[in-house]
């Protein structure tokens, strides 16, 4: 186990890798009443084409969210928001470009918390009759978001910007993408992508760390996993598409606002030189 203190704050940061490759972070607050757990997948909104084992896999865009939605279901019928709420267990998930995070925090049942979201993550679940009533909210969503003129403007600025590719689509996918997904789509991308070595959890909580380290370490052990290769997301960037600089649609609107974006070959970048970017477009943005 690693760790770092850091006196100003009196919080200390501890790291560790579980046997089966599960890389856990606990950042230890004493007095911090309130506890967060957060157990992440590297898996985006951007994924449709990677390879494992060898092998070439295209996906329909909006996978990565389809499975987010879809985790919550147990094999027992129970929903595990539904269960984690029953113990005062605030729960949500979202997906990213480059990720799925699902969170449970609370102030009591700790132990509760960290195993059954370790739990339920990783217990596939995937039946046509939960598919098929989940696909239709996907896709109500999709459609509901797709009406509001912000979102209109946002996914036109990345149109413009990276072309038709996975950057310039919704996390959720499209209408179309969405209704190709099926349970074996499901169950193939979660086997490759839902792997201890391709995941991570982080903690933020006054707890003893070797308590901490040691529930998860216990969770683990009952579990088997598929250690194959780790999957290769084939990504592309958009780098030589032609930019469509200038563009202008008429939509009745409520608030101004203003979408602007900078594409930026990060291969060309320096790790300082990209730190000095970011830092730079937080302090645009906050102005």
């Amino acid at each position: 186990m690693n760790k770092i203190y850091y006196d100003k704050l009196n919080y200390t940061f501890f790291t560790d890798v579980m046997d089966n490759g599960l890389k856990v972070l606990y950042l230890k607050k004493p007095g911090f009443h309130k506890f967060s757990c957060y157990f992440g997948c590297n898996l985006g909104g951007k994924v449709n084409k990677y390879s494992y084992d060898g092998k070439i896999y295209d996906i329909p865009l909006g996978v990565a969210h389809f499975l987010e939605h879809q985790m919550f279901e147990m094999p027992d019928g129970v929903n595990a928001s539904d269960y984690l709420s029953m113990y005062g267990l605030e729960n949500n998930a979202y997906t990213s470009f480059d990720r799925t995070m699902y969170l449970v925090n609370g102030i009591e049942n700790f132990d509760i918390a960290i195993n059954y979201l370790l739990d339920f993550v990783q217990t596939p679940y995937f039946i046509n009759k939960n598919i098929d009533v989940e696909r239709e909210i996907i896709i109500q969503e999709l459609n509901m978001y797709s009406d509001m003129p912000v979102v209109k403007i946002k996914n036109l600025v990345k149109k413009n910007l990276y072309g038709n590719i996975s950057y310039s689509s919704d996390v959720g996918g499209s209408v179309e993408e969405v209704r190709k997904i099926d349970e074996d789509i499901l169950n193939q991308v979660y086997n490759h992508f839902y792997t201890p070595k391709n995941m991570c959890v982080g903690i933020i909580g006054s707890y003893d760390e070797e308590y901490v380290f040691d529930l998860i370490r216990k969770n683990q052990a009952k579990k088997t996993f598929n250690y194959n290769d780790l999957p290769i997301v084939l990504l592309d960037k958009g780098l030589n598409n032609q930019i469509k600089h200038n563009d202008e649609i008429k939509l009745d609107i409520n608030d101004d606002c203003v979408y602007y974006a900078l594409k930026i070959n990060d291969e060309l970048l320096s790790s300082k030189d990209y730190n000095s970017y970011t830092a730079c477009m937080k302090l645009e943005l906050l102005m």
